[in-house]
């Protein structure tokens, strides 16, 4: 290489390298905006799972309580029908057929109550997913002065390794 071309390649050199670590600090930049967004998003699905974790088990309640409001009325019932027969309702297996009627009716809340507590268990668990997810979101951030400063230290070699090269006799 002409000794004249020199400077020009090493300024054009230090000029690109410039320019390349400019880029990698805007992207570094970008990607931890990208990063801070996602985090934020994970944080926000880990409170609605919480929400909708708590919904779950009022439901749960609410249609337990109501089988056990059905099951009161059904066994209501058959205490009205036995009574309208003549029979006593609280002995032999007119008694045996109410009791039998309500420890179904408690089972079945019972079950009402369990599926409200799964799912909201479900959701709990989604909800610890986010909040780890949030977390890593966060974690990946970089230093995009760090970044840019790898750039240019690499570049740097680089451009001292070919100028030598080209001044070496």
């Amino acid at each position: 290489m002409g000794a004249a071309l020199i400077p020009i390649a090493l300024g054009a050199s230090v000029l690109g390298a410039g320019a390349t670590a400019y880029g990698q600090y805007q992207a570094t930049k970008a990607a931890n905006k990208q990063a801070e967004y996602q985090s934020q998003v994970a944080a926000n699905n880990a409170a609605t799972a919480e929400m909708e974790a708590k919904y779950a088990e009022q439901q749960g309640e609410r249609n337990a309580e109501a089988q056990r409001r059905k099951t009161a009325i059904m066994v209501g019932a058959q205490r009205a029908r036995m009574g309208a027969s003549g029979a006593v309702a609280d002995t032999g297996s007119f008694l045996d057929v109410e009791l039998d009627t309500a420890k179904m009716g408690e089972l079945d809340a019972l079950a009402l109550r369990e599926e409200g507590q799964l799912a909201a268990w479900r959701s709990r668990v989604q909800g610890t997913n986010y909040q780890a997810q949030s977390k890593l979101y966060g974690m990946s951030k970089t230093d995009p002065f760090l970044s840019a400063g790898g750039t240019l230290l690499s570049s740097a070699g680089t451009i001292g390794l070919g100028y030598y090269n080209a001044t070496k006799k």
